[in-house]
């Protein structure tokens, strides 16, 4: 998937160009299956509830290092599985930017910091993604019978934090915990009657989630 990620320019997009998968909202639908049927891991901890809104889930695709998609039913999902993979701790510290622009007005911004202090490992990391629509700036009146500056902005952000600790050679925990938010301007282009259809001054839809796991990986025996 790094290839197609490259390419795309987000995970998520690659996602959706991987056979058999499809972009449905802000969820995948995976062989024709309703994309309510879909599961969804980090790091092998399966989230609960299928399908869905991904960022209501506290999942920012752009925060993952990788994704696989599995076909038929896992982990209760009867439609697939999208199982994601977080960065993972180095043992030197290391920082790294990464800002996106695309003559489509959209724009997307990356930053990572992750490194290893004695033995406890560390990720942290901010992601945000936007696009601004051609609607966004004009004043003009619609069926609200308001005229006002429309927003059409669209902006996904979130942010992940990663900590695994090993107490013993034979032990290792970690935790992870992320947020997700979504803010999309609501405007109208279509010619209803004799103004487009509207919504009025400030409206928007607002999407927000968080998730955390913790697991627990031991050796026992020799």
């Amino acid at each position: 998937d790094d290839a197609l990620r490259y390419l795309d320019g987000s995970l998520r997009d690659a996602i959706g160009d991987l056979p058999g998968v499809t972009a449905s909202g802000d969820g995948f639908a995976i062989d024709g299956n309703d994309p309510s049927q879909t599961g969804t891991t980090v790091d092998g901890v399966s989230i609960p509830g299928a399908g869905g809104s991904l960022t209501g889930r506290g999942i920012n695709a752009d925060l993952f290092g990788g994704a696989s998609v599995s076909s038929g039913a896992s982990h209760g999902a009867l439609g697939g599985e999208v199982a994601f993979r977080t960065l993972q701790p180095t043992r030197f510290a290391q920082q790294q930017a990464t800002l996106q622009y695309g003559s489509d007005n959209s724009s997307s911004a990356l930053l990572v910091a992750r490194g290893s202090v004695k033995n406890l490992g560390y990720v942290v990391q901010h992601a945000s993604r936007g696009r601004t629509s051609a609607f966004t700036g004009l004043d003009f009146i619609d069926e609200t019978g308001l005229a006002y500056r429309h927003d059409g902005e669209r902006l996904l952000s979130g942010d992940l934090v990663k900590l695994r600790w090993a107490p013993s050679i034979a032990q290792t925990l970690t935790l992870t915990a992320t947020a997700s938010t979504a803010q999309n301007g609501l405007v109208c282009a279509q010619l209803t009657a004799r103004y487009p259809c509207g919504y009025g001054p400030g409206a928007f839809d607002r999407t927000r989630g968080g998730l955390v796991t913790l697991s627990d990986t031991a050796t026992i025996g020799a």
